[in-house]
C-alpha cells in the first residue's frame, strides 16, 4: 500500500515539501494501521494486486495504449480478444468428472489458494461465499474439483500465461535482441543463481524470488501510471480530433 501511494504522490503532488510530508505521514499511518486479513484493504491491495491486478488489468492496459498510441486495428483487435477469451473462461461452467489431484500438486498449490479463494468471492461464483472468511472455509475438495473452482484456476493460468508470453512479443518496445553483452552476461549470471538458491535450499530460493517478484510489482507502479494516462490522453485525441 505504502509502495503504491508513494507513486501517486510523487506523480501528482509538485512542492517537494509537500511530497516529503505526506510520505511520511502515509508512512507513520500505514506501519500503525492493524493488519486484518478479513477485511477489504487486505483483499485488493495484499492479494489483488501484486497478482491478478498486476498480471490482468494492467497487461491490458498495455495493450491497449499500445494499440490506441500506434492507431493500431490489429491491436484494438487482440484486447478484443484478451477480454472475449477471459470472458468466456469465467462464464462457461466446465462439465463431467473431475479429479482429484496427487498429494504434491495439492501442497504445490497450497500456497496460492488465497487467489483462488479471493476470486470466487469477487466474481461472485459462489452463494455460500460472502467475505475472506467464508472463502477461507471453503474446503479444499470444493476448491480443486468444483465447476466454480476450475472456472477460476483456468482464468488465472490463462491471465499469468498471457501476461508472460506478452513481453516477449515485445521485441520492438524491450529490444531484447539489442541488449549488450556484459548485460546479458550479468543476467545470465543472475539466473543461474536463482537457480542455485532453489538448489541450495528451496524455501530460501523461494523467499529470494518472491522478494525480486514483489519489487518487480511495486517498481511497475509508476509505468502502470503512465500507461494510464497515457489512454487517457490517445483517448481525449481521438475524439476531440477535427
Amino acid at each position: 500500500m505504502l509502495a503504491f501511494f508513494l507513486q501517486l504522490l510523487f506523480s501528482f503532488v509538485k512542492n517537494d515539501i509537500l511530497k516529503y510530508v505526506l510520505t511520511v505521514i502515509s508512512f507513520l499511518i500505514l506501519v500503525s494501521s492493524k493488519d486484518d486479513y478479513n477485511s477489504r484493504t487486505f483483499l485488493w491491495f495484499g492479494v489483488m494486486l501484486p497478482t491478478i491486478i498486476h498480471v490482468f488489468i494492467f497487461t491490458g492496459l498495455f495493450i491497449l495504449y499500445g494499440a490506441l498510441k500506434n492507431r493500431s486495428v490489429s491491436g484494438i483487435l487482440s484486447i478484443l480478444v484478451f477480454i472475449g477469451c477471459s470472458v468466456c473462461l469465467l462464464l462457461f461452467l466446465p462439465s463431467g468428472e473431475t479429479a482429484m489431484p496427487d498429494a504434491t500438486t495439492e501442497k504445490n498449490i497450497g500456497n496460492f489458494e488465497i487467489m483462488n479463494r479471493s476470486l470466487i468471492l469477487i466474481f461472485g461464483l459462489d452463494p455460500s461465499v460472502v467475505d475472506l472468511q467464508s472463502a477461507f472455509a471453503l474446503s479444499k475438495t470444493s476448491l480443486f474439483t468444483s465447476p466454480v473452482a476450475i472456472v477460476v484456476a483456468r482464468f488465472i493460468a490463462f491471465a499469468y500465461t498471457y501476461h508472460y508470453l506478452n513481453w516477449f512479443s515485445k521485441t520492438t518496445v524491450i529490444k531484447w535482441h539489442e541488449v549488450p553483452k556484459i548485460r546479458l552476461v550479468l543476467i545470465l549470471v543472475l539466473w543461474i543463481g536463482a537457480i542455485a538458491s532453489y538448489l541450495i535450499d528451496y524455501n530460501f530460493g523461494f523467499k529470494v524470488l518472491f522478494l525480486l517478484s514483489i519489487l518487480h510489482v511495486m517498481l511497475e507502479f509508476p509505468l502502470n501510471l503512465v500507461t494510464v494516462k497515457g489512454i487517457g490522453v490517445e483517448l481525449k485525441s481521438i475524439f476531440t480530433k477535427k
